[in-house]
């Protein structure tokens, strides 16, 4: 009976802990995903645990189209880095080295959404662009709703891939705003310039002298005169330079 309740005991114990070794498993290894046999990629590492396994499964169905143009990766983490664009920019180039794709990110740590691109897809999907992505689709993720933010940021990729625009309201904004601020400017400098009391030249004056001749007795006397010398300064050149770095690819960010 001892044997017996043992092995039930025994059985239990390793069913468990082979259960907790796979779900660990899963859990830590992030996939790649062949796309009908094409050169490019999906790739999946939803290390924050954002996702369900079902939500997982439907966004590589929204990933898979960009499989025509380069790469597709998504990716929760939290990175430790201050420049969280450069970070992601590394873990894109360690994933895929500079051929072109694209790759979202949700940094949990600094609480900001990143989107980067390198390659041909880079000429599509630009930083400007990249920008205006994150900044449509940051409100679902300050909602805890990263499947749909996700979701939205590839289907907006794919958009633009496809030749076509996408919504760019934050971009319309700013530009209004900028419109007003220089007409307000503007509008400041002609009432300064109107305000502002006419000094008449020396043809004026002369114009009113004869016209309304005032003088009743005049006098005038030379008294000296000198010479002052000022030659014209040399001006002394200078060397100036800049240098800098560049990196493959671009990419913006939004936080949330």
């Amino acid at each position: 009976m001892k044997r017996y309740v043992f092995i039930f005991f025994l059985t239990v114990f390793a069913g468990m802990a082979g259960f907790g070794m796979i779900e660990a498993k899963a859990a830590s290894e992030p996939s790649f995903y062949d796309v009908d046999g094409k050169k490019y990629q999906l790739y999946l590492d939803d290390e924050e645990d954002l996702l369900t396994e079902k939500e997982e499964e439907k966004l590589l169905e929204i990933m898979a189209p960009i499989a025509d143009y380069g790469h597709a990766a998504f990716v929760t983490a939290r990175i430790e880095n201050s420049d969280f664009v450069q970070a992601t920019g590394d873990l894109y180039h360690s994933l895929f080295g500079k051929e072109s794709g694209t790759i979202f990110m949700i940094d949990m740590n600094h609480r900001q959404l990143i989107l980067f691109s390198d390659g041909a897809l880079y000429k599509v999907v630009t930083k400007s662009y990249a920008n205006t992505i994150t900044d449509n689709v940051y409100t679902k993720a300050k909602k805890g709703k990263y499947y749909e933010c996700a979701a939205e940021a590839f289907r907006e990729i794919g958009i633009l891939l496809g030749g076509h625009s996408i919504a760019q309201p934050m971009k319309h904004i700013c530009n209004a705003m900028l419109a007003l601020v220089l007409a307000v400017i503007i509008f400041f400098f002609v009432v300064i310039s109107k305000s502002m009391h006419h000094r008449a030249n020396d043809k004026e004056i002369l114009d009113m002298i004869h016209a309304n001749p005032q003088f009743v007795y005049s006098n005038v006397s030379f008294l000296k005169s000198h010479k002052v010398y000022n030659p014209k300064e040399r001006s002394h050149g200078g060397f100036g330079g800049s240098g800098g770095g560049g990196s493959s690819g671009g990419g913006g960010s939004h936080g949330f």
